[in-house]
């Protein structure tokens, strides 16, 4: 069974510019300003196409989870946290001091994001800007110039 490769615009850019580079019209360095990359990226770049093919343009990091993701323990705690009877109409800010007194490290944002995801909080709706009309120009003003 054939695998597929799923790859951006700027994944196919590359691999453009690195088989024009590899068939020799096109020098490495006039590639890497193309691509707005390094020589030396260039180079890395051509030794992943010989090894793994267009696949190893397409960068590892694609479908892995953010680095900055909070973990799934710290949700539950949060989530266990409202379970009581007593917290739950607490706001993001007295949650998160509560959680804090009980040994908890996460920031107050996380404790809020969790909370709107899983429908615990609402934020304040975003007041729609009132536009007042601008008033007509008075009639004592038209008398006066004439």
């Amino acid at each position: 069974m054939e695998e597929r490769i799923t790859m951006s615009l700027k994944d196919i850019e590359r691999l453009e510019v690195l088989n024009r580079i590899k068939e020799k019209p096109l020098k490495q360095s006039k590639g890497a300003q193309i691509l707005d990359i390094i020589p030396r990226q260039v180079r890395r770049l051509l030794c992943r196409l010989k090894d793994q093919e267009p696949k190893g343009i397409v960068s590892k990091r694609v479908g892995a989870p953010s680095n900055n993701q909070l973990e799934a323990e710290a949700k539950d705690r949060i989530l266990d946290f409202f379970k009581d009877i007593d917290h739950f109409d607490f706001e993001p800010t007295l949650a998160h001091e509560y959680l804090i007194e009980s040994g908890a490290s996460f920031s107050i944002s996380s404790v809020r994001n969790v909370m709107i995801r899983n429908r615990l909080w609402h934020p304040k709706a975003i007041r729609k800007l009132k536009i007042h009309p601008l008033r007509p120009r008075s009639c004592r003003h038209e008398i006066k110039n004439k």
